[in-house]
């Protein structure tokens, strides 16, 4: 250390100069990093030892240079940890200085605080004092006042049992405010003569009574003629005098009486007015027009009558409350009563739309006149005037003709009508079903034209007798003309006119009933909204289930369960299959679209509803199966009528015959695969999707089970089975267009089956075995072999099919398929 202390001290030591050169305070107050440090201080000693090229790297140097730098660091840390303790020192001492100045100033302000609270408790004292003082000498004033106002009544009234009224016409006379005040004053002397009950003041009384009466009187003849003149300055000082007289209640019936637009209205209801020549015959589209314009021009009225009455009553919004309540009484009420007599002359459902289309008018002119109330009349205050009598005189006008249930019944009624208008074809059709044995085609219906006599004929009559053969015979030669081309054929019928639903008149009930709910909608309250909606609903299904649908596929159900089995089916029902679908779908759209959001304010009447509706779709969708099971029936029974033609000996034809004919199916299986073609085509058009994939399913497993039973029936011949297999073939052919897999296979086996009756006998073994026919039981197959014509002499064969060793190796499983319920 000592020879490091003297080279540090030695002035002429080359190695301090770079250190003190490098090490320096401002190094450290910026970015520090140890290795470009380390790199400035040997930065020269590198450069000097590459120039020597020493053979050894002497370390000496770097030693001493190290030690220099290090004994210069410390130097430093000695003088910067001195600077901080001077700093440390002064930061002491100026925050002892700081806390000295904040305490002598909270003092201060503790000081100011409390004589702050001293005056603001002095101040509040004179306040009391003068507020006391204040309502003293107002109660004194106003006991003045009232003895002043006692006294000069009292004057008036001893005046007026005098007969003397000079000294209050000096009042009146000296102006506006003169009128005012004498309004004031021969008010108060009413009130006083009421009171006063003492002898003597009779007179008083009777000159009172007679000067009020010659005062309104005075002022209301000014309020006319200034009304009439149009100057709105005389009329507020007349208007202000009255309502401090009497409430002003005669200057508003004056102004409302004779307001232009209650005069015009009222030379419009003139029956000896200009009215048109529509109008007198009450013509529903003229007074619906008339109804309109008056709301629109109410409208205009009422937001420029606002300015005159609030520029000429003190109380506008009282005066604007008749005004509005004489609209609804007298105009409104007027026009509303012409409108729906006009629509009740045409009909309950011309009433009906006339009431709705009212109430809507009407509704939309009400809620303007709030916005009115709400942006003008209210103003600042903010506080509607005009609601109250608004909605009040809303609902006067129409309780008379919705309130006690009077709406829903009529429009129940009126329902009722328009649906036995609709369905009066398909009704009549329905009676004169009930009418017609079964078995005979029911007539349409021929206009009845009155008798030309009012005599009635008793129907034990001759008359009677006679002229029901001559309709008959009537009928009868129509009929013939038609056929020999002598007359033209009648209009094809609607489907109503054949008992038949259709989509056209289902849409009519719904577009009815649509209409009907919003009526509902428009005229019932929200508390009773969902009830109506309900009732409506109920009754359109009632009409579309009982009276139309369900009757509809009753008859039709009815129509396939007695029909001739003789005759082939002309699927006339199954077209109604789809009809019906249609119909239950627009009803359910009807049903989501106009109904539910009715019924969405009452939970309870949505779930009833629902469960009503669901019940009846469930009702026709169990009537239409057993229409398409009953349709099925039909259809299989026809096949089986078909394939019961079937000529014994038609697979056991003559050489001549197959030589002469050559090889074409059989009439049964062309007649079969036709109508097979003709259900399949019909059903397409009808049906779609599963619905056509198991009508046709259950139609090809029930022929297939009658072709098999069919094979059994008949002896096959080996030129016959060629028939056979081109009549399967054919088969196959039409069952393959129902596109439908389960019967592909089984039609495919079917053919194969066919195959046994044209092999010769010494490859019927390997047909049987390793064909698709090894799937079949041997037992299943023997009937089939047996109908071979060559049978009875392969008896060598029958016994190595069929004999126990053969069966036991098929029960074994070798060499065959385990066995199918069915071909």
């Amino acid at each position: 250390m000592a020879g490091r202390r003297g080279t540090i001290t030695s002035p002429k030591n080359p190695v301090i100069e770079p250190a003190r050169e490098v090490v320096k305070l401002e190094l450290f107050k910026g970015k520090f990093v140890a290795s470009d440090f380390v790199e400035t201080l040997s930065a020269n000693l590198v450069v000097r030892a590459q120039s020597n090229t020493p053979r050894q790297f002497d370390p000496k140097p770097f030693i001493r240079n190290f030690e220099a730098s290090i004994d210069e660091l410390l130097r430093l840390k000695r003088k910067v940890h001195n600077k901080i303790e001077d700093l440390e020192d002064q930061a002491e001492a100026s925050d002892k200085a700081r806390r000295k100045k904040l305490m002598e100033i909270n003092e201060a302000m503790q000081d100011a605080q409390t004589a702050f609270e001293s005056l603001e408790s002095r101040l509040g004292d004179v306040g009391k004092t003068a507020i006391n003082i204040g309502e003293q000498l107002e109660t004194i004033d106003k006991q003045r006042t009232r003895a002043a106002e006692a006294k000069d009544l009292i004057q008036y009234f001893i005046e007026f049992n005098a007969g003397n009224t000079r000294r209050l016409d000096q009042v009146k006379a000296t102006g506006p405010e003169g009128e005012f005040k004498t309004a004031v004053i021969v008010r108060r002397l009413n009130a006083v003569a009421k009171e006063v009950d003492l002898a003597g003041t009779e007179s008083a009384r009777a000159s009172i009574e007679e000067y009020s009466e010659r005062l309104e009187k005075e002022l209301l003849e000014r309020f006319d003629d200034a009304y009439s003149d149009g100057d709105k300055e005389v009329m507020n000082e007349c208007a202000k005098s009255l309502v401090e007289f009497n409430g002003g209640e005669s200057c508003i019936r004056a102004y409302v009486n004779q307001h232009e637009f209650f005069m015009n209205q009222s030379k419009l209801g003139d029956p000896e007015g200009d009215g048109t020549e529509e109008e007198e015959h009450g013509d529903a589209q003229v007074a619906t027009a008339r109804l309109i314009r008056l709301c629109d021009e109410i409208r205009t009225t009422c937001k420029q009558e606002w300015n005159v009455i609030r520029a000429v009553f003190p109380n506008a919004p009282v005066v604007m409350q008749q005004f509005i309540q004489r609209i609804f009484a007298q105009s409104i009420q007027t026009q509303l009563e012409s409108v729906l007599r006009c629509g009740d002359e045409v009909s309950v459902l011309e009433y009906l739309r006339a009431l709705s289309m009212a109430h809507s008018t009407i509704l939309s002119l009400a809620n303007d006149l709030h916005k009115l109330d709400e942006d003008v009349v209210a103003g600042n205050s903010g506080k509607p005037a005009l609601t109250a009598i608004i909605n009040r005189s809303f609902d006067d006008l129409f309780v008379p003709y919705i309130e006690g249930g009077k709406y829903i019944e009529t429009e129940k009624e009126c329902l009722a009508n328009v649906f036995t208008e609709c369905l009066a074809t398909f009704q009549e059709y329905a009676v004169e079903r009930a009418k017609t044995p079964r078995g005979k085609a029911v007539s349409k219906p021929a206009p009845v034209s009155a008798p030309s006599s009012p005599t009635k004929l008793s129907p034990t009559s001759a008359e009677a007798m006679m002229s029901k053969l001559v309709s008959t015979m009537n009928n009868l030669g129509q009929e013939v003309a038609q056929q020999i081309g002598l007359q033209p054929a009648r209009e094809a019928m609607s489907p109503e006119e054949m008992g038949l639903p259709s989509v056209s008149l289902m849409l009519k009930l719904l577009e009815a009933h649509v209409e009907a709910m919003r009526r509902c909608k428009e005229l019932t309250s929200s508390s009773e909204t969902a009830k109506h909606g309900a009732l409506l609903f109920n009754q359109l299904i009632e009409t579309v289930g009982v009276r139309y649908l369900e009757v509809a596929l009753d008859m039709m159900i009815e129509d396939l369960q007695f029909a001739d089995a003789r005759t082939q089916p002309n699927f006339e029902q199954l077209p109604m299959v789809q009809v019906a679908q249609k119909i239950l779908q627009l009803l359910q759209l009807h049903f989501q679209t106009s109904v539910v959001p009715l019924l969405s304010s009452s939970p309870t009447a949505h779930r009833d509803i629902v469960v009503y509706k669901n019940g009846f779709m469930a009702t026709v969708e169990h009537r239409l199966n057993v229409l398409v099971q009953k349709q099925l029936d039909a259809i299989i029974s026809w096949l089986a009528a078909v394939l019961a033609t079937q000529k014994k000996t038609e697979f056991r034809p003559k050489d001549e015959e197959m030589h002469g004919n050559g090889l074409i199916a059989t009439p049964p299986c062309v007649q079969c695969t036709e109508f097979l073609r003709s259900a399949h085509a019909q059903a397409s058009r009808c049906l779609a999707g599963e619905n056509l994939d198991n009508f046709m399913t259950e139609i090809g497993s029930a022929f297939h089970s009658m072709l098999l039973d069919h094979l059994k029936k008949f002896v096959v011949s080996q030129a016959g089975g060629l028939i056979l297999l081109k009549d399967l073939a054919t088969y196959q052919q039409s069952v393959a267009a129902f596109k439908i897999a389960l019967l592909n296979e089984r039609f495919d086996m079917l053919r194969e089956l066919g195959n046994l009756f044209v092999v010769k006998p010494e490859t019927l073994k390997t047909v049987i075995n390793e064909s698709h026919l090894s799937r079949i039981e041997l037992p299943l197959l023997q009937p089939f072999l047996s109908q071979r014509a060559d049978w009875s002499k392969l008896a060598k064969l029958e016994r190595d099919l069929f004999q126990p060793g053969a069966q036991r190796q098929q029960a074994s499983g070798v060499g065959r398929r385990p066995a199918e319920p069915s071909f």
